[in-house]
C-alpha cells in the first residue's frame, strides 16, 4: 500500500507541481525504491536512493538484537553479542562520521561496516591504518 502511494506521488509530481524528485531517502529494507525504479516515473531521470543514517543504524541494531534471541546460536555466543551491541553500533556511527569527510567513500564505508564485527571481536587483519 505504502509503495503504491509513493509511486503515484512520483508519477504525478511533474504534472501537479512541475517538479521531479531525483532522490528518495529510505531504509535498507524498503521495497518502495524498487517499485519506483520499476515504474520509471520520469523518462529521462532515474531516482537515486539515499540511505538515511537513522534507518541504517536502526536496521543494523534490530538485526543484531534479533540474533541475540536466535536459539541457533549458543547461549554463550548470544550473551557475548549482546554485551557488544553498543560497541558495534558505535563502530557504525564512527565509520559513517569518518567516511563523511572523505570523497568517494561509499566503498570504504561499506567495507568498514562489514568489518565492524571482526574489529569489535578482536580481529584487526582487515582494519585500515
Amino acid at each position: 500500500m505504502e509503495s503504491e502511494i509513493l509511486v503515484q506521488g512520483f508519477k504525478s509530481s511533474l504534472a501537479m507541481y512541475g517538479i521531479k524528485y531525483h532522490r528518495l531517502i529510505g531504509d535498507g529494507d524498503s521495497s518502495v525504491y524498487s517499485k519506483i525504479v520499476e515504474a520509471r516515473p520520469y523518462v529521462d531521470t532515474t531516482v537515486e536512493k539515499i540511505e538515511c543514517r537513522n534507518h541504517l543504524l536502526r536496521n543494523y541494531s534490530t538485526k543484531l538484537k534479533d540474533l541475540t534471541t536466535n536459539t541457533k546460536f549458543s547461549c554463550k555466543e548470544r550473551k557475548l553479542l549482546e554485551s557488544r551491541l553498543l560497541r558495534l553500533r558505535s563502530g557504525v556511527k564512527g565509520a559513517i562520521q569518518h567516511n563523511k569527510q572523505v570523497a568517494n567513500s561509499i566503498k570504504n564505508l561499506r567495507e568498514d561496516i562489514l568489518n565492524g564485527g571482526a574489529h569489535v571481536f578482536g580481529c584487526h587483519s582487515k582494519c585500515r591504518e
